[in-house]
Order: C-alpha cells, then structure tokens, then sequence
C-alpha cells in the first residue's frame, strides 16, 4: 500500500487543535501529515540509553523542511524527562515555556 500508508491514515484523522503522531519512523509516513497541518509540526526526536534503531528499519527522520525538531534524551527520572518534554511543547504552542 506504499510507504506513505500509515501517514495519510493519520492525515485523514487529525483533528484542528493539536495532534500527537506517535512512532514515525519514515520520512514517508511523516510528510501526508505535514502536508495536512500547513507544516505547523514539531518533531521530537528521543534517545534513551541502551536504546537504538540497530536492528529496526526505522530510524530517525530529524529536521522536516521548516517544522520545529527537538531533541530529548530521557537519561534520567520520569519527572526530568516529563518536564522536557512540557517545556518544548509550551515553547513550540505558546513561544516560551510556561514551567
């Protein structure tokens, strides 16, 4: 069905407001919903220790034409990594952090 399947699957379903596209992996899966939110996207990239795409097809996709992409590394408590997490939504939502 293409390597765009599951991405103009999730384009069809988003709603206005924000959205939350969980595990894209492909470039392919990633463009139909940036295509369908006018490229109003950020992308957060996670790393956790121990934790690769070595074995996984996978991988990465980084920075998308002009959306925002931000980097975590959830290398510490649930806490630390739910407030960096918070602090680069608000900053991408409302143009500062809010915490």
């Amino acid at each position: 069905m293409g390597k765009d399947y599951f991405g103009n699957i999730a384009a069809e379903k988003l709603c206005y407001g924000l959205n939350v596209f969980s595990d894209g992996g492909f470039l392919e899966e990633i463009e139909p919903v940036y295509k369908q939110c006018d490229g109003q996207m950020m992308i957060i990239e996670l790393h956790r220790p121990d934790c690769s795409y070595e074995s996984d097809s996978r991988s990465y996709i980084g920075k998308l034409k002009d959306s925002k992409h931000v980097v975590i590394h959830n290398d510490s408590s649930i806490e630390n990594y739910e407030n960096r997490l918070a602090f680069a939504v608000d900053e991408f939502l409302y143009g500062t952090q809010l915490y």
